[in-house]
């Protein structure tokens, strides 16, 4: 998410529709955590983050596919539900986990992640300059791609 402004200004959008378009995009995301909570809740984990890895993956892929803006701002908006999918059930997952330590692992996976958001640009920037635009997001679709065995492997 943090270098889609990147991505979407090569596509020749205008730096303040790039504004909108990433806000627009998180709102169904920040809106939907809850029922994605309750999903959890009803389906398991292992069935939310093996979906939502899934479709974390495809909507990653289908990115550098973009042609027009309204494409652009749904598969924007469709990959950062999913992506927010993946974070709740692995908070969920991290909670069950450490019982009476969840504070001490929510403080860690806080850390891990804004160190993610922290490299995440670095490291993609890097990407960009030796690969293009689109096939360092294709590299970041087919990344999500990784968590679906290991999803695979837990035991709600």
């Amino acid at each position: 998410y943090s270098f889609l402004s990147v991505f979407l200004n090569d596509e020749g959008i205008p730096i303040l529709l790039i504004g909108v378009i990433l806000t627009v995009a998180l709102l169904p995301a920040v809106a939907l955590e809850v029922p994605m909570g309750n999903l959890i809740d009803r389906h398991g984990i292992r069935k939310t983050l093996v979906l939502a890895a899934i479709l974390t993956t495809l909507t990653g892929v289908l990115m550098p596919l973009s042609s027009n803006l309204y494409y652009t701002l749904t598969i924007v908006t469709a990959f950062t539900i999913c992506y927010t999918m993946i974070f709740i059930a692995l908070y969920s997952r991290m909670s069950d986990i450490m019982g009476e330590s969840k504070v001490v692992m929510t403080g860690a996976i806080a850390t891990v992640k804004d160190l993610g958001y922290t490299l995440g640009p670095l490291i993609a920037g890097v990407l960009m300059e030796f690969m293009s635009i689109k096939n360092t997001f294709f590299l970041t679709g087919v990344a999500f791609a990784l968590l679906i065995p290991v999803a695979l492997l837990l035991r709600d």
